[in-house]
């Protein structure tokens, strides 16, 4: 026993020494002005939910993505989460430090499985431990919290569950606008088709799921029956773009969809420039959720067109910066499409927006209270 303890002790003496003696990657980010991140990402591969599949298809049944199961993080998708996680250390790590504390960051995530085990993921890539924080020397992890909301009750992160007056808004906006007959002209065949082929009831909503449903079965290699190819990727690629953009068409539906997150943004902000945000010493936020909260965050932003779905781990970064005194906004957004995340201009600022711009153009979507949401 005396020797196994002294075995021990030398092991985390080694590793301890081994990462101490590990240099600091150089941060990828301007520092020197950076005082806040804020970072939302969507969550790794996964298997299709059942409500993305319908009942004729050849892989509806839970089986086939034994052992994780419906809307399950794939093992692809942990690895592409926990990457993200060094991308994010390797571009702020000077910012963010080294060591693991309580203070530095805060992270939420929606109330599904996926983005859960993807807040944890990321983090797992972001702060792996050093010196104090080891403690256990041949497992290079340590547990980092998040929280979440019942989807019920997540007007930040999950509004289309939430708010009950998201699906009254958009009928309304579909009913007595021109956005309706081309909607209906456009696509009422593909959902046609996909009604008549699958047995399903056809809605917006429904066709939408399909979608996910067809390109998650897609990256899966499991083979899509003949018919979808008259539906899938096109029109329904454009479909569910179109789609984005009947959620934040308004600025009622901004205020719903993206609102609230924008809101919290910018009172965390306003916080961190007048020193009372707590705990003293935040330095990021992260938010784990979904390919449309990157769509329409971006949508309602006006800093890009939208015109792919986001892919798995993309995200979008929001820093402020104190330049010649000035407390401003800069935006990015990582898609792959190239190596680093792209920096965004917002329409009617700079790429480096002053605080008190980026308030002024976002006041009109900001809610008052939750009653936008759940309408009383």
């Amino acid at each position: 026993m005396f020797v196994m303890d002294i075995l021990w002790i030398g092991s985390v003496l080694f590793i301890i020494t081994i990462s101490e003696a590990v240099p600091i990657r150089e941060s990828t980010a301007n520092e020197t002005t950076l005082k806040l991140v804020h970072v939302i990402f969507r969550h790794g591969d996964r298997n299709p939910g059942k409500s993305q599949l319908y009942p004729s298809n050849a892989y509806y049944d839970e089986m086939h993505y034994y052992p994780y199961g419906y809307g399950q993080l794939t093992n692809n998708g942990k690895i592409r989460v926990y990457e993200l996680g060094e991308i994010i250390r390797k571009r702020y790590n000077n910012f963010l430090g080294s060591q693991w504390n309580m203070n530095v960051l805060d992270i939420r995530s929606t109330d599904y499985n996926r983005t859960k085990m993807s807040a944890q993921l990321m983090t797992a890539g972001l702060w792996p431990p050093r010196r104090i924080n080891i403690w256990n020397p041949v497992f290079r992890w340590q547990p980092i919290p998040y929280n979440y909301e019942r989807a019920e009750n997540d007007e930040l992160l999950s509004p289309w569950l939430a708010c009950s007056t998201v699906n009254t808004l958009i009928s309304a906006l579909l009913e007595s606008t021109e956005l309706g007959n081309y909607m209906s002209e456009r696509y009422n065949e593909t959902l046609h088709i996909l009604s008549e082929n699958t047995g399903l009831e056809m809605s917006y909503l429904q066709a939408f799921r399909l979608y996910l449903g067809f390109s998650i079965q897609d990256e899966l290699n499991m083979p899509l029956e003949e018919w979808t190819s008259s539906v899938y990727p096109e029109p329904l690629h454009s479909f569910v773009i179109d789609y984005y953009h009947i959620r934040t068409n308004t600025t009622e539906l901004k205020k719903i969809i993206s609102g609230y997150l924008i809101k919290q943004i910018i009172e965390n902000t306003e916080n961190q420039i007048n020193g009372t945000l707590t705990p003293n010493g935040r330095k990021m936020f992260i938010y784990s959720g979904h390919e449309a909260n990157i769509a329409t965050l971006l949508l309602s932003l006006q800093a890009t067109k939208v015109v792919d779905v986001p892919p798995y781990g993309s995200f979008i970064i929001i820093e402020t910066h104190k330049i010649d005194a000035v407390y401003g906004i800069k935006l990015y957004y990582q898609d792959y499409k190239n190596d680093d995340p792209q920096e965004l201009q917002i329409t009617g600022c700079d790429k480096f927006c002053p605080f008190d711009d980026f308030v002024t153009l976002f006041t009109d979507i900001l809610p008052t209270s939750t009653s936008e949401c759940y309408g009383v």
